[in-house]
């Protein structure tokens, strides 16, 4: 049997390396905010704090939205940054290099989007 279509992409097990602009020989590993990375996806849909209406459909009048993108952020870091360059904590990240962690969020999730397409059409592919 041949379950390699199914695996996790070495993307979400292991990681990728991210160089931020302007940076040199300071790269992060970084397992990216996908849809197949469930601790991040599950930190942030937590701090969403969405509540069911009485038929049982989200309500999201009582989002934070504000919140929720702090969230998202505090979630990327807490389960998706795995190694950063010499010198660099998450403290330091979090706080003092703040545009930095934004940063390396976008470049992350744009690699997650970009993955995500691909799959969608090896899928379509394999339909066919």
């Amino acid at each position: 049997m041949d379950f390699e279509r199914y695996r996790l992409p070495a993307s979400v097990r292991v990681g990728v390396l991210i160089e931020l602009e302007g940076t040199e020989g300071a790269p992060f590993l970084v397992r990216l905010p996908s849809r197949y990375n469930r601790e991040y996806t599950a930190a942030q849909q937590r701090a969403m704090g969405v509540s069911m209406d009485e038929d049982f459909r989200p309500d999201f009048t009582k989002v934070d939205f504000v919140r929720w993108k702090e969230a998202r952020l505090e979630a990327f870091l807490e389960h998706c940054v795995l190694e950063m360059p010499k010198g660099m904590t998450r403290e330091l990240l979090a706080t003092e290099y703040r545009p930095g962690l934004e940063a390396l969020f976008d470049q992350a999730s744009a690699l997650a989007d970009m993955e995500d397409e691909e799959a969608i059409e090896v899928t379509k592919k394999l339909k066919a």
